[in-house]
């Protein structure tokens, strides 16, 4: 096994602590190789469910790495997912931030967030148990 140490990394971070007067020190432990995710563009992730103004909705906001079609099937039933809704989509950019170093594009800063997807369920009852399903709608994928 291969020691690696702070001066193998083009990064070194120290991060000063003042509220508890201690220093730490961040390395890095461990290094792996190049690895690809399978349908990493499409795949939902980060997903947050909230209230809606009207009891009977909630919003499932969650992120793609593709544009499309922002889609929520949801039911009483994990096999009867009868119920539909789309929703919307943004992002931003780099110069849609305020100033440096966040609105930097070089390799280290500005990190593109992706497709941001808002979709609210409608017509849902108190007191019921629903379950549900996110993804997006594209020429390329159906990824649900």
């Amino acid at each position: 096994r291969e020691t690696i140490t702070a001066d193998d990394i083009e990064s070194y971070v120290e991060i000063s602590a003042e509220e508890q007067e201690r220093s730490y020190r961040f390395t890095l432990a461990a290094a792996t190789g190049a690895f690809t995710l399978k349908d990493a563009m499409y795949a939902p992730t980060s997903l947050h469910l909230a209230f809606a103004h009207d009891q009977s909705e909630m919003v499932a906001h969650f992120n793609t790495g593709a544009e499309g079609t922002p889609i929520v099937r949801y039911g009483t039933s994990k096999k009867h997912l009868t119920s539909i809704a789309t929703g919307s989509s943004t992002t931003y950019t780099a110069s849609d931030l305020c100033q440096a170093p966040a609105n930097l594009e070089e390799p280290g800063k500005f990190t593109h967030p992706g497709q941001l997807h808002s979709v609210t369920m409608k017509g849902l009852e108190p007191e019921t148990k629903y379950h549900y399903m996110v993804g997006i709608q594209s020429e390329k994928s159906n990824q649900m």
